[in-house]
Protein backbone atom coordinates (compact mmCIF):
# COMPACT_ATOMS: atom_id res chain seq x y z
CA UNK A 1 0.00 0.00 0.00
CA UNK A 2 1.30 3.13 -1.10
CA UNK A 3 0.05 6.69 -1.45
CA UNK A 4 1.82 9.76 -1.52
CA UNK A 5 1.78 12.14 1.53
CA UNK A 6 0.68 8.96 3.31
CA UNK A 7 3.37 7.22 5.31
CA UNK A 8 3.27 3.98 7.78
CA UNK A 9 4.08 4.21 11.43
CA UNK A 10 5.20 1.07 13.15
CA UNK A 11 7.29 2.21 16.17
CA UNK A 12 5.24 1.71 19.57
CA UNK A 13 2.09 2.53 17.82
CA UNK A 14 0.60 1.06 14.45
CA UNK A 15 -1.08 2.88 11.98
CA UNK A 16 -1.02 5.73 8.78
CA UNK A 17 0.30 9.26 8.82
CA UNK A 18 -0.79 12.04 6.32
CA UNK A 19 1.11 15.01 6.31
CA UNK A 20 0.90 18.01 3.82
CA UNK A 21 2.58 21.37 3.67
CA UNK A 22 1.27 24.18 2.12
CA UNK A 23 1.49 28.10 2.47
CA UNK A 24 4.61 27.68 5.20
CA UNK A 25 2.03 25.04 7.49
CA UNK A 26 1.86 21.98 8.10
CA UNK A 27 -1.50 19.18 8.28
CA UNK A 28 -0.91 16.15 10.45
CA UNK A 29 -3.06 13.51 11.21
CA UNK A 30 -2.37 9.96 12.59
CA UNK A 31 -5.05 6.69 11.45
CA UNK A 32 -4.10 3.71 13.83
CA UNK A 33 -4.77 0.23 12.57
CA UNK A 34 -6.81 -0.24 16.18
CA UNK A 35 -9.11 2.02 15.42
CA UNK A 36 -9.79 2.02 11.55
CA UNK A 37 -10.24 -2.15 11.44
CA UNK A 38 -6.43 -2.58 10.87
CA UNK A 39 -4.16 -2.06 8.17
CA UNK A 40 -6.01 -1.70 5.32
CA UNK A 41 -9.13 0.25 7.00
CA UNK A 42 -6.33 2.50 8.43
CA UNK A 43 -5.10 2.93 5.24
CA UNK A 44 -8.38 3.67 3.15
CA UNK A 45 -9.38 6.56 6.42
CA UNK A 46 -5.67 8.04 5.66
CA UNK A 47 -6.37 8.13 1.66
CA UNK A 48 -9.87 9.61 2.52
CA UNK A 49 -9.01 12.43 4.88
CA UNK A 50 -5.74 13.08 2.68
CA UNK A 51 -7.97 13.24 -0.81
CA UNK A 52 -10.75 15.80 1.30
CA UNK A 53 -7.68 17.77 2.83
CA UNK A 54 -6.23 18.57 -0.59
CA UNK A 55 -9.23 19.58 -2.51
CA UNK A 56 -9.75 22.17 -0.23
CA UNK A 57 -6.21 23.55 0.06
CA UNK A 58 -4.48 25.23 -2.99
CA UNK A 59 -2.19 23.28 -5.03
CA UNK A 60 1.48 23.35 -4.09
CA UNK A 61 3.34 25.84 -6.02
CA UNK A 62 7.11 25.75 -5.20
CA UNK A 63 9.85 24.00 -7.30
CA UNK A 64 12.85 23.63 -6.25
CA UNK A 65 15.20 25.55 -8.64
CA UNK A 66 18.41 23.43 -9.57
CA UNK A 67 21.49 25.75 -8.46
CA UNK A 68 21.95 27.40 -12.03
CA UNK A 69 21.15 31.36 -10.36
CA UNK A 70 17.67 31.33 -12.45
CA UNK A 71 14.14 31.94 -10.39
CA UNK A 72 12.74 29.19 -8.72
CA UNK A 73 10.79 26.89 -11.01
CA UNK A 74 12.89 28.33 -14.00
CA UNK A 75 15.62 25.38 -14.84
CA UNK A 76 18.51 25.16 -17.38
CA UNK A 77 19.38 21.90 -19.77
CA UNK A 78 22.71 21.27 -20.28
CA UNK A 79 24.44 19.56 -23.15
CA UNK A 80 27.37 16.77 -22.16
CA UNK A 81 29.76 19.74 -22.48
CA UNK A 82 27.91 21.74 -19.73
CA UNK A 83 26.84 24.38 -22.35
CA UNK A 84 23.26 25.70 -21.99
CA UNK A 85 20.63 24.47 -24.79
CA UNK A 86 17.56 25.25 -23.24
CA UNK A 87 16.02 27.52 -20.42
CA UNK A 88 12.81 25.65 -19.01
CA UNK A 89 10.27 26.78 -16.83
CA UNK A 90 7.21 24.48 -14.72
CA UNK A 91 4.60 24.98 -12.29
CA UNK A 92 1.59 22.91 -10.89
CA UNK A 93 -2.24 23.65 -12.43
CA UNK A 94 -4.95 24.17 -10.03
CA UNK A 95 -5.91 20.06 -10.77
CA UNK A 96 -1.98 19.20 -10.35
CA UNK A 97 -1.28 18.29 -14.04
CA UNK A 98 2.50 19.69 -14.40
CA UNK A 99 2.85 22.20 -16.80
CA UNK A 100 6.65 23.23 -18.62
CA UNK A 101 7.68 25.47 -21.47
CA UNK A 102 11.29 25.46 -23.15
CA UNK A 103 13.16 27.97 -24.80
CA UNK A 104 15.97 26.91 -27.13
CA UNK A 105 19.75 28.82 -26.39
CA UNK A 106 20.20 28.50 -30.00
CA UNK A 107 16.91 30.38 -31.05
CA UNK A 108 16.62 32.86 -28.56
CA UNK A 109 20.07 33.32 -26.95
CA UNK A 110 20.72 32.54 -23.33
CA UNK A 111 19.85 35.56 -21.56
CA UNK A 112 16.86 36.03 -23.34
CA UNK A 113 15.74 32.06 -23.01
CA UNK A 114 16.32 32.53 -19.33
CA UNK A 115 14.09 35.61 -19.43
CA UNK A 116 11.41 33.97 -21.25
CA UNK A 117 11.58 30.92 -19.11
CA UNK A 118 10.90 33.13 -16.04
CA UNK A 119 8.34 35.13 -17.77
CA UNK A 120 6.13 31.56 -18.69
CA UNK A 121 6.65 30.52 -15.09
CA UNK A 122 5.16 33.78 -13.85
CA UNK A 123 1.85 34.02 -16.07
CA UNK A 124 1.70 30.29 -15.56
CA UNK A 125 1.77 30.81 -11.63
CA UNK A 126 -0.83 34.21 -11.85
CA UNK A 127 -3.30 31.60 -14.32
CA UNK A 128 -3.12 29.60 -11.29
CA UNK A 129 -3.69 32.15 -8.78
CA UNK A 130 -6.76 33.33 -10.72
CA UNK A 131 -8.15 30.40 -11.11
CA UNK A 132 -8.13 28.97 -7.50
CA UNK A 133 -9.01 32.14 -6.57
CA UNK A 134 -12.52 31.49 -8.59
CA UNK A 135 -12.88 27.55 -7.89
CA UNK A 136 -12.66 28.06 -4.03
CA UNK A 137 -13.70 31.54 -2.08
CA UNK A 138 -13.14 29.79 1.24
CA UNK A 139 -12.12 31.62 4.05
CA UNK A 140 -9.54 30.85 6.56
CA UNK A 141 -11.68 29.12 9.20
CA UNK A 142 -13.97 27.03 6.89
CA UNK A 143 -10.02 25.72 4.95
CA UNK A 144 -9.42 24.48 8.58
CA UNK A 145 -12.20 22.25 8.92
Amino acid sequence: MKAKNVARFDHRFHGWVVSVRRGGRRYYKYFSDSRHGGRRGSFRAAVRYRDGLLRKLPPALAVRRLGNGAARGVYVERDSGGRPVRYGASWTTVRGERRRRTFAVGRFGGGRAKELARRARAEGLREVRAAFGRLTRLSASQRRK
